[in-house]
């Protein structure tokens, strides 16, 4: 048997962790628009790179079987988020929508349905991903200039944490 690339005997491996980290690039890429989205954080080149750009880093997945047979389930990524343009201002204002949308995109509120008989909680949970979650903190870098092609740009950086939690019958 082959569980993504990995040869093994074992049988029903169950890849929860990268099921989850693929399904928060998905949302991602569904409410927010970048040049460029990928799973893993690399090196960008300020020169080279496509912007915006997000990264999307698995960080930690530990997953716990409790006393009853659930596997209680909780993981983490980090987002990083990258946006760079010929306006310091306009690149700092830039950083901050993109970080105000992705903190709508995974909180209680993302159909501005709380107030409704009935609010889905959409994308706080999302089944079968996750039962509920947690969006930040937020770390913004300072802007910074750089040269391309004989013009001064500027580029930011944000690094984001989201944690989920789900619980999973083995």
């Amino acid at each position: 048997m082959s569980a993504h690339g990995v040869q093994t005997d074992l049988t029903n491996v169950e890849d929860w962790d990268n099921e989850r980290v693929n399904e928060i690039i998905r949302l991602v890429g569904l409410h927010a628009r970048f040049a460029e989205l990928k799973k893993f954080h690399r090196p960008i080149s300020l020169t080279t790179a496509k912007f915006p750009a997000c990264y999307v880093q698995p960080r930690t997945f530990d997953p716990t079987l409790d006393s009853i047979g659930l596997y209680n389930n909780v993981g983490e990524v980090t987002i990083y988020v990258y946006h760079s343009g010929n306006a310091a201002d306009r690149v700092g204002e830039d950083m901050e929508a993109t970080v105000a949308v992705l903190n709508k995109l995974f909180s209680r509120n993302a159909l501005n349905d709380m107030a409704t008989p009935a609010p889905t909680g959409k994308y706080f949970a999302n089944a079968p991903y996750w039962a509920m979650s947690k969006f930040g903190p937020v770390q913004k870098s300072e802007i910074v200039g750089f040269q391309k092609d004989n013009q001064q740009l500027f580029a930011v950086q944000a690094r984001i944490s989201f944690r989920y939690m789900d619980y999973v019958l083995p």
